[in-house]
């Protein structure tokens, strides 16, 4: 009895590390997805969908972000109800609230900024949302409703996970683009390279971080 106790009380520390550490992976996201936005050369192709949806309703960015999130979960509940968990209902509700945070942190840029700076803190705001995408999805508590239908694909058309990526945030970019999003220069770099960088971090986590991670799994 005391040792199924003892058991039950490590399980339920794990689970609490593992969705802190998720939760500081959505942190990672919206701090990329933030710096995309700041960057005025488009975000990436989900947050030019919100954009377009805040514009429509009179909204904020990170409540329309909540809003098609929580449609993509309905889509996921009838397609891929296998990879939802904890992790999909936190980040449906809270990625909406951290990009308002760094949105609120991190100042405009000013008018007289070149075009190269702002298109390496795209890049940067890619490479930091792609880290924090390959992280939170290693702690097995769910996917977000967009890496869900991104599996969906993935699985049932036997693409590369880093193709079926590209080709679901290139359909996305075009549903973004039709409801007056913000979209540029940033935005077609992210959907050529999010789909390879994350790839290449996932790689990274299970081959070097995969024995660390099993621990608390």
């Amino acid at each position: 009895m005391i040792s199924q106790e003892l058991e039950s009380s490590k399980i339920n520390k794990f689970l609490i590390l593992r969705i802190i550490l998720l939760s500081i992976g959505l942190v990672i996201t919206a701090l990329g997805i933030t710096l995309m936005y700041k960057s005025t050369l488009g975000t990436n192709p989900m947050a030019t969908v919100c954009d377009g949806l805040s514009r429509i309703l009179g909204i904020s960015y990170g409540s329309a972000n909540t809003i098609i999130n929580v449609l993509f979960l309905v889509a996921v509940l009838i397609l891929s109800r296998k990879n939802i968990g904890i992790g999909t209902v936190i980040t449906v509700f809270t990625l909406g609230l951290y990009m308002n945070f760094w949105k609120w942190v991190l100042p405009e840029l000013n008018n007289d900024i070149s075009l190269i700076t702002k298109i390496i803190i795209s890049l940067i705001g890619t490479v930091v949302s792609s880290m924090g995408l390959s992280f939170y999805i290693q702690f097995e508590l769910g996917m977000g409703p967009l890496e869900c239908l991104v599996e969906f694909i993935h699985e049932k058309t036997k693409l590369e996970y880093k193709v079926a990526k590209t080709l679901f945030d290139a359909l996305l970019l075009i549903l973004g683009i039709l409801m007056g999003g913000a979209f540029g220069i940033g935005t077609g770099l992210n959907v050529l390279l999010t789909g390879k960088l994350m790839g290449n971090f996932i790689e990274f986590h299970q081959k070097y971080l995969g024995g660390i991670y099993k621990l608390i799994l």
